[in-house]
């Protein structure tokens, strides 16, 4: 790329001091912009390879931050931000709207913004998407009207996860399918809290008997009931409902052949077909949180690297 510049930017969403990059061509005007919102590890070299490759096709590309100064290659403060994040969908947009700003107001930017985001950064802009927030509040040029106004003078906001570009009609169905995935995790953490993982950790007579008839020791049922708590707790919780899910699917196929071998001349035999039903419900569910699992994978193996 001719004549590039790669400038760090430091700025502010409030009191949260940021830091991100900016990357253009020095000597051009009338660019478009791209917002570039990183994954879950943080502002890490990915994201700044791909601030260059936008540059490098033109654009006056910004890898925003979205976490602050001092998060990255914390894994305890990465997990905290996103799920304070997660958490606030109005914190969510106004941070990225931070990274917005700094992008309309370079010189060299002039008509659409692009925003795409990869893994947590996906989520970011399909939820910026759908915000009813003004593209920049208070930048002159830019309307305050929302996302949907358009003029020659005012920058319009496009935005793109990292498989193909999405329009808010096109996020309200994932919308919906968040609900009722959040709906199922509910239920099902209610079940095992007071149904499952309770009477284990507490004692009953039933869960003793049956531990008992199992033979591996009392010790085992509350590894069991400690398993099923964390995991009830696991599916309530922003970016771990995924990894609770796929724990709990294998604590049901693990129950089911111990009902299938061990119990089944036994009068809990017959739960048999409760477990598999259960098991094959966090398969199910596991799948539809598969981009939280993968999101976490990704988050961890950074971290571990240095937020390489």
């Amino acid at each position: 790329m001719p004549d590039s510049s790669i400038t760090v930017i430091a700025y502010r969403d409030g009191d949260v001091e940021l830091s991100g990059l900016l990357v253009g061509d020095s000597n051009e005007l009338a660019q478009p912009g791209v917002l570039i919102v990183h994954g879950g590890a943080g502002l890490d070299d990915h994201a700044k390879g791909r601030a260059r490759q936008f540059a490098e096709l033109g654009h006056v590309a910004f890898a925003c931050d979205m976490y602050g100064l001092g998060v990255i290659g914390d894994l305890d403060r990465v997990m905290a931000a996103i799920t304070d994040l997660m958490g606030d969908r109005e914190k969510l947009c106004q941070r990225s709207l931070a990274g917005v700003n700094v992008l309309a107001s370079d010189p060299r930017v002039e008509g659409s913004i692009a925003a795409v985001g990869y893994c947590f950064g996906g989520r970011t802009v399909l939820e910026l998407a759908i915000s009813d927030k003004p593209l920049v509040p208070s930048h002159q040029g830019v309307p305050e009207r929302g996302l949907g106004h358009r003029s020659k003078h005012h920058k319009e906001l496009a935005v793109s996860s990292t498989t193909a570009p999405v329009t808010a009609p096109e996020a309200r169905p994932r919308r919906l399918s968040s609900t009722l995935l959040w709906a199922v995790q509910i239920l099902l953490a209610a079940f095992f809290l007071f149904l499952a993982a309770a009477p284990k950790l507490a004692g009953s007579h039933s869960s003793v008997q049956e531990f008992g008839l199992i033979g591996a020791g009392q010790w085992f049922r509350y590894l069991v009931g400690t398993l099923e708590l964390a995991g009830a707790i696991g599916l309530l919780t922003p970016w771990l409902a995924g990894p609770a899910a796929a724990g709990l699917a294998a604590d049901m196929a693990g129950a089911t052949i111990v009902n299938a071998t061990v119990l089944h001349n036994t009068v809990y035999g017959v739960n048999v077909w409760m477990t598999a039903v259960l098991c094959g419900v966090f398969v199910l569910l596991a799948y539809g949180r598969r981009q939280q699992i993968k999101g976490l994978t990704a988050a961890i193996r950074r971290v571990k690297n240095g937020g390489r």
